[in-house]
């Protein structure tokens, strides 16, 4: 599987939606447990979630969809 299309779906799942066609779960994870750099990008990508939703609830802003 194509790290970008992998990337879509781990961005997709943070951000709650639905993965796109033709990658499941089980293999979007088994990517990732096998692939180092998409490791690094998923980590930083719900590192940089946590962050942008704890500046917005500090902001008094709270959760927005």
């Amino acid at each position: 599987m194509q790290c970008s299309r992998v990337r879509t779906a781990l961005s997709a799942r943070l951000d709650g939606e639905q993965l796109p066609p033709g990658i499941t779960g089980g293999q979007l994870d088994a990517h990732v447990a096998g692939c180092v750099d998409c490791r690094r990008w998923s980590a930083g990508a719900a590192r940089l979630q946590r962050l942008i939703r704890a500046a917005r609830a500090a902001d008094g802003e709270g959760e927005r969809p």
